[in-house]
């Protein structure tokens, strides 16, 4: 009789737990459609993340966490363009707080620290410091 009343019980917990990750924040539901390696859905989420009109009200963690996304998705497909927009969300997020930045990084496992080096090298990256000076341009190649 005991078991009978549970079984409600039981029923309301599982469907919390799924109606849990239908709830998600986007951010949260990329990450673990990377786990799972569905890469066309965290793809198609961090797509919407970053091009909805809530990309500049994200703040330095979430936007750091969405360039972990690409950077990640990048390892795997269309590369260029993941890297791009998690070099995108890296600058973002530094031009929002550098310190937070520092802070998310370091609190990564390794191999993630490892993965999100190259965007937020890239994030730093003036447009000023991709066109050579032409002084140093001649001296390095001894014109």
């Amino acid at each position: 009789m005991r078991f009978i009343r549970l079984i409600p019980l039981l029923i309301l917990a599982l469907l919390a737990t799924s109606c849990n990750e239908d709830s998600a924040d986007p951010i949260t539901r990329a990450e673990n459609a990377v786990s799972d390696k569905d890469y066309d859905l965290a793809q198609t989420i961090a797509d919407s993340i970053i091009g909805g009109k809530n990309f500049t009200s994200l703040g330095t963690t979430q936007l750091c966490r969405t360039a972990l996304v690409y950077a990640r998705l990048s390892e795997h497909r269309e590369q260029d363009a993941n890297m791009g927009a998690a070099a995108l969300c890296m600058r973002r997020a530094s031009e929002l707080n550098i310190d937070s930045v520092e802070i998310f990084v370091q609190q990564l496992e390794m191999p993630d620290q490892a993965i999100i080096d190259m965007p937020r090298k890239l994030g730093n990256v003036t447009q000023y410091e991709l066109i050579p000076d032409e002084q140093t341009d001649s001296t390095v190649y001894g014109e």
